[in-house]
């Protein structure tokens, strides 16, 4: 009586997507280059009226960077900068390299293939040097997430990577946060 559970399983997995791992994938997969015609794009958060800024790209003599000004001082909720991506469920870490000139609460926005986004919420807290940020997706922790499925899950492949400046909705609401060296780990 094995065979109609095997058939069952066998017809319920058959409509789930596949994600195989690439054995061939590299150990480690950066999310766009750091140069002006990079894939890396801005968003002042226009759904929230206010918030102005940019994102500028610049060599430098320990490699490129980006750098994403914010400017609060009218209002708005947020500042972004963005990439698409294609990480697959055998990557485990997601990496990005920061600095600013005070500690600063950041988000990191993942989308997946069913078009659900994640927010997860981290620190920057080595005013005026480089911190690696991490962040563990074999332990994803569901946050803030909407669309898609909505469930909370990262459902892979990866579709898309975002660095966020929330407001501070403080007395010093501009600056600028340099990143780079993002990149994906196995």
């Amino acid at each position: 009586m094995k065979t109609p559970v095997l058939l069952l399983s066998v017809l319920i997995g058959s409509s789930l997507p596949l994600i195989a791992a690439d054995s061939n994938a590299p150990d480690i997969l950066p999310l766009g280059t750091f140069q002006p015609a990079s894939s890396w794009r801005f968003s002042n958060g226009a759904e929230f009226a206010g918030a102005k800024g940019s994102l500028t790209f610049r060599a430098t003599t320990s490699g490129d960077e980006s750098a994403l000004s914010f400017d609060f001082s009218g209002g708005g909720a947020y500042v972004s900068a963005s990439t698409p991506i294609t990480i697959t469920d055998d990557y485990a870490e997601l990496r990005v390299r920061v600095k600013s000139t005070k500690n600063m609460k950041l988000a990191f926005r993942i989308n997946d293939y069913t078009g659900q986004c994640h927010q997860i919420p981290v620190s920057y807290d080595r005013a005026g040097e480089w911190q690696t940020i991490r962040y563990d997706l074999k332990a994803h922790r569901p946050g803030q997430h909407w669309g898609g499925v909505n469930d909370g899950v990262l459902n892979f492949p990866l579709t898309s990577f975002t660095i966020v400046v929330p407001n501070p909705k403080t007395e010093m609401p501009t600056g600028i946060l340099l990143f780079s060296d993002a990149k994906a780990l196995r």
